[in-house]
C-alpha cells in the first residue's frame, strides 16, 4: 500500500491542517515582536490564566489551544496533531471532528485552569489527548467489549503511552 503523501492528507483533512496553520500564524504573530517563551507576552494575547478567567476572560478556554511556548513546543504539538487528528477527522467527518477538538481543549484548559496555577498556559496538547481518547472510544466501539478492548495490543501501548506523556507533562516538561 502507497504511503499517504501530506498533500493528500491535507485534502483528506482540511479541519486538522486549518488547526496547525492557525497554530503557526498565531506562534508567528507572537513569536516575532516578543518571543513564545514569555509569560507576560502569552497571557497579553489570550494564554490560560487564573484572574483573567475569574474577570469574565472566557475566550482564555480556547485561544491556549493555538498558542504554543517555543519552536519545539509547537513543531512537537504539530506532528502530533497531523500523526493523529488526519485520520479521526476522516472518521467523525469535519463538523463532529472540530467540535470533539474544541470541546476537549476546553475542557483541558478547564482542568488546567483548576489544578495547576502557573501563569501563561498554551498550547494544543489538552485537545490533542481528547482526540487520543476519541480513538480509543473509537476502536472500543470497533472492538465491542472492555475484554478485547483491554486485551488489544494498539489499546495497551496507547495507554502506555498516555501514562507516560501525563507524566512526563506533570514532571519533567514544567
Amino acid at each position: 500500500m502507497a504511503q499517504e503523501t501530506l498533500a493528500t492528507r491535507a485534502k483528506n483533512a482540511p479541519i486538522t491542517f486549518a488547526i496547525c496553520a492557525i497554530n503557526v500564524a498565531a506562534f508567528l504573530f507572537v513569536e516575532t515582536p516578543d518571543g513564545s517563551t514569555k509569560v507576560a507576552t502569552l497571557v497579553r494575547v489570550g494564554a490560560l490564566e487564573r484572574s483573567h478567567v475569574w474577570a469574565g476572560e472566557y475566550f482564555r478556554f480556547v485561544t491556549p489551544m493555538f498558542l504554543h511556548i517555543g519552536w519545539m513546543h509547537l513543531l512537537w504539538n504539530t506532528y502530533c496533531l497531523v500523526g493523529w487528528c488526519s485520520p479521526v477527522e476522516r472518521v467523525l467527518g469535519r463538523a463532529r471532528f472540530a467540535f470533539t477538538y474544541l470541546v476537549t481543549g476546553m475542557g483541558a484548559c478547564a482542568v488546567s485552569l483548576l489544578c495547576h496555577d502557573a501563569p501563561g498556559g498554551a498550547g494544543a496538547s489538552g485537545a490533542a489527548f481528547g482526540i487520543v481518547a476519541m480513538t480509543m472510544a473509537l476502536r472500543w466501539k470497533v472492538l465491542g467489549s472492555w475484554q478485547a478492548f483491554t486485551a488489544d495490543r494498539w489499546v495497551r501501548s496507547t495507554g502506555g503511552m498516555i501514562v507516560l506523556w501525563t507524566v512526563l507533562g506533570f514532571t519533567a516538561m514544567r
